[in-house]
């Protein structure tokens, strides 16, 4: 792909995320003003909230089982979010969208240096642009992790092993983001002696979970009773509910934002075409399919 085909590309991307952008904040404005479906009104900026609720009473508040919506990061992500906690949400949520938008359009021109294919940049771009805008109507914090795995990805490149590995460690407070590193193993980036470098920042920043065990055994229950929903029952199909909410946890929409910057890591394992192709074909219809799958079953068994 020639230089120009490929700014083009960027720039027409980076337009879009930025009328994204326009949009998301133009709304929020507008639902303060107008009245809109409850379900609507109910979800937008719902996790910037939950964040903001989870880290406002201190560390050991962060897994309270009583709150509305029970943490179920890993526990260093209140120290990253604490100065927004400082900000009044009301100014956090622009600042949020703002941080939103930077990173994005950073990333998107820092990919390039991992692919130049054009297809293979369409799906990230895509992806990401559709992972945005469900990142920004919940403002989410997948942007972010998109950010850290990136500049992880690249300081492995450029032999600053134990820098990727912290960042990869900073990624990881939402653990899906663990199976980053498997797809490292298998383009054969990093071989079994590498894992130091990412299992040692792992190892420090757990030894939190060691000293005050309890915590880990609450963030374990929080993962089972997803966000404020009641306890799940045990009745003969309880196993592929619980399965279902955490799989839903694990590949959330607004989480194509990094699942495609994965993807295309992946993909540049392939130097056969025909490989490629198949491969890139094979990832986009089995997460289409997936919540395809979850729109019909929230359909036909809407939430109580």
């Amino acid at each position: 792909m020639n230089n120009e085909n490929r700014n083009n590309q960027l720039k027409k991307f980076i337009f879009l995320v930025t009328i994204t952008t326009v949009f998301l904040v133009v709304s929020r404005i507008i639902y303060r003003i107008f009245e809109f479906p409850e379900f609507l009104e109910s979800l937008r900026d719902v996790d910037y909230y939950m964040r903001f609720e989870e880290v406002k009473n201190g560390l050991f508040d962060f897994y309270n089982p009583d709150k509305d919506f029970p943490a179920v990061y890993l526990y260093y992500w209140y120290f990253i979010f604490f100065p927004m906690s400082l900000i009044p949400t009301e100014i956090g949520l622009y600042i949020w969208d703002g941080l939103r938008l930077i990173s994005t359009i950073y990333v998107m021109k820092k990919v390039p240096k991992i692919t130049d294919n054009p297809k293979d940049l369409f799906v990230f771009y895509g992806g990401t642009l559709v992972g945005y805008l469900l990142d920004g109507y919940f403002n989410n914090c997948n942007f972010l992790i998109q950010l850290l795995l990136l500049e992880s990805y690249l300081s492995w490149e450029k032999g600053r092993k134990w820098v990727a590995g912290l960042l990869f460690t900073l990624a990881l407070f939402k653990i899906n983001v663990f199976i980053y590193l498997p797809i490292l193993g298998f383009i054969k980036k990093i071989k079994l002696k590498d894992l130091i470098y990412y299992l040692l920042p792992i190892g420090l920043l757990s030894i939190f979970y060691i000293i005050f065990p309890d915590f880990f055994l609450q963030m374990l229950k929080n993962w089972v009773n997803l966000e404020g929903q009641e306890p799940v029952a045990f009745t003969p199909f309880s196993f592929i509910i619980i399965f279902n909410l955490l799989t839903w946890q694990a590949l959330q929409p607004a989480q194509l934002m990094y699942f495609c910057l994965m993807v295309i890591i992946a993909t540049e394992y392939f130097q056969d075409i025909k490989k490629r192709e198949r491969f890139r074909k094979f990832v986009v219809i089995s997460l289409t399919s997936y919540y395809i799958i979850e729109i019909i079953l929230v359909i036909l068994f809407p939430p109580v």
